[in-house]
């Protein structure tokens, strides 16, 4: 006989029920381990905080909750409330690939250390795969460690907390700790493997907490700026806060001194390195001149007042150090590059140029080629007022575009001034080697000596070399046909005539800013006879561009431009095609 019990009779008699009985023990045993697996399974190490830092109820209540977060979640910043200000950061905790670190700022300056470390991984298999490594490596010493896991006498301690065994040690960095060489950010990377925070991937905002806490920790700590320098206790050394020092390092060095030369502070020694960057004859007179001896005097001590300045702020800029010498040194390269075209050039002349041959950026020339020309035919006094007037008119647009808020050059990082970059002084000379070796050198002269006049002159013949020039058929104005007419009330001047030769056409489309000159077909049209191109002079200065077609007797204007290809009112077409009629007229009269 079997009795089917209903469930709430069932529970009452559960204790009776041998099959129930095993079932229930064993689902209580999985529903334990289940537990116990999910609420810290990081482990539960005891407080890595002094209890004046961290009380011993808000750690067990962090650990509890980095244990329930997901990986790139695992840490914790601590914080402490700063009236009207934002929250300073206190200590930083962190769980990462079976590592515990914990971080934290002394509560006082008086204080005997300058931060306090914990690291602490469990005494478990998967851990001892990931941790066994070394620890707090020197940055002096090559291979030197406060601790390292594969050497038993210098192992982290092991020590028993809670249930579990832990390796974990507790280090006050102290000022001594610092000058032996412990000056790495251990609070994000403790040995220099795969413990090491990254500002991206999984691990970039715990990089980012830790960031907050080193950058609390910075700023009661002497600093240098610049540059990527992930040391912030090398001020503490003061081996490292020498003049001489700062000046031989990468962020300060002068741009004469190479990486393994020394800087010293003494007037000789800094002439005879700079002459031994101008290895060339014609600069042979500028190392011995008073001026230049000021100039560097004066550069050592500006230089020197700097490092004063800096020394007693909390944050030394070192590159700041660069300023005066590489005022000096942009000055000689601008005239190492002047005196390499003209060698005699009074180096008086020059040192009168300070102030803005200091702030130019000449590209040095790769031929000789256009030197000797130069010399014969464009005086020294203009070729330096051509590169001041550059200097002047860039300087100036420079001063508009900034002050309304636009582009603006950008300055130099070592002089920190803005400086005109003389492209179009390189651009010029190459085009005046090109003209030179083509034999074309009867028209390269500009009207006057303007960098941008003889840019564009330039232009124009290097454009000839090129494209040779073709004579143009000129059937219809053969030459040019002068007309006036009143238009409004003023007598205007009008010249038509057709272009030469292609040369003429290409100086016309420049000076007019049209493609009428260019590779448009235009020339071909006009060679085949396909339509007449009638070039427009008013009042003797270059304006209009026609172009004609003919079919069976008829004459038709399909395009009139202004400059730069402006389109014509219906007024001023007017009057351009009434004045071209009077020219037909006056051509025909000559024909008869």
């Amino acid at each position: 006989m079997h009795f089917n019990l209903p469930d709430q009779l069932a529970l009452e008699v559960a204790g009776y029920d041998q099959t129930r009985k095993k079932l229930a023990a064993a689902m209580a045993a999985e529903d334990r381990a289940k537990n116990k697996r999910q609420t810290f399974p990081c482990g539960r190490p005891s407080n890595m905080f002094p209890k004046h830092v961290i009380k011993d109820s808000l750690w067990e209540l962090t650990v509890a909750q980095i244990n329930q977060k997901k990986a790139q979640d695992k840490f914790h910043l601590f914080t402490r409330p700063v009236f009207r200000q934002e929250a300073e950061p206190i200590a930083v905790v962190y769980y990462h690939r079976q590592l515990w670190v914990a971080a934290w700022l002394p509560r006082s300056k008086d204080d005997s250390y300058i931060y306090g470390l914990t690291i602490a991984y469990r005494d478990t298999a998967a851990a001892r795969k990931q941790c066994t490594d070394t620890y707090i490596p020197s940055r002096r010493i090559v291979g030197k460690y406060m601790f390292n896991q594969h050497d038993e006498s210098m192992m982290l301690p092991r020590v028993k907390d809670g249930r579990s065994y832990w390796y974990r040690k507790t280090i006050l960095m102290t000022q001594d700790d610092i000058m032996e060489g412990y000056t790495g950010n251990y609070w994000k990377d403790p040995n220099r493997s795969e413990h090491r925070l990254k500002s991206y991937g999984k691990t970039w905002e715990m990089y980012r907490d830790v960031q907050k806490w080193e950058n609390q920790l910075a700023k009661d700590i002497p600093q240098f700026k610049g540059g990527s320098n992930d040391d912030i206790f090398t001020r503490l050394d003061p081996e490292n806060n020498k003049f001489e020092n700062i000046m031989s390092s990468y962020w300060s060095r002068p741009r004469w001194m190479d990486s393994s030369s020394r800087y010293t502070h003494d007037v000789d020694d800094i002439i005879t390195k700079i002459s031994k960057r101008f290895r060339t004859n014609y600069m042979e007179d500028i190392w011995t001149t008073k001026w230049f001896r000021s100039l560097i005097l004066n550069a050592m001590n500006d230089t020197k007042v700097i490092h004063e300045n800096n020394i007693a702020q909390n944050t030394y800029d070192r590159e700041a150090l660069k300023a005066p010498y590489a005022i000096v040194y942009q000055f000689l390269q601008s005239i190492a590059e002047i005196k390499h075209i003209y060698h005699d050039i009074d180096h008086n002349f020059l040192h009168s140029r300070f102030d803005w041959l200091s702030k130019i950026d000449m590209p040095g020339c790769h031929s000789t080629t256009g030197h000797p020309w130069m010399r014969e035919n464009l005086p020294v006094e203009s070729f330096l007022n051509m590169l001041y007037q550059k200097y002047k008119q860039q300087s100036e647009l420079d001063k508009q575009r900034s002050e309304s808020g636009g582009y603006f050059l950008s300055t130099d990082s070592a002089t920190r001034q803005r400086h005109v970059y003389m492209t179009d002084w390189r651009d010029t000379y190459q085009m005046l080697t090109q003209c030179i070796a083509a034999g074309r050198t009867d028209n390269i002269k500009p009207r006057r000596w303007r960098l941008m006049e003889w840019h564009d002159h330039l232009m124009a013949e290097t454009w000839k070399i090129s494209n040779p020039n073709v004579d143009l058929p000129q059937k219809l104005f053969p030459q040019p046909i002068k007309v006036e007419q009143c238009n409004d009330g003023e007598d205007v001047k009008y010249s038509f005539f057709q272009p030469h030769d292609t040369h003429q056409l290409a100086a016309w489309g420049r000076a007019v800013r049209n493609c009428v000159g260019g590779g448009h077909g235009y020339s071909d049209g006009i060679k085949k006879m396909k339509h007449l191109i009638i070039l427009t002079m008013i009042d003797g200065d270059p304006r209009y561009t026609v172009q004609l077609t003919v079919n069976n007797g008829v004459m038709t204007v399909n395009q009139i431009a202004d400059i730069g290809n402006r389109r014509l009112s219906d007024l001023e077409r007017s009057n351009v095609e009434d004045a071209f009629k009077l020219a037909l007229t006056k051509r025909e009269e000559e024909l008869t």
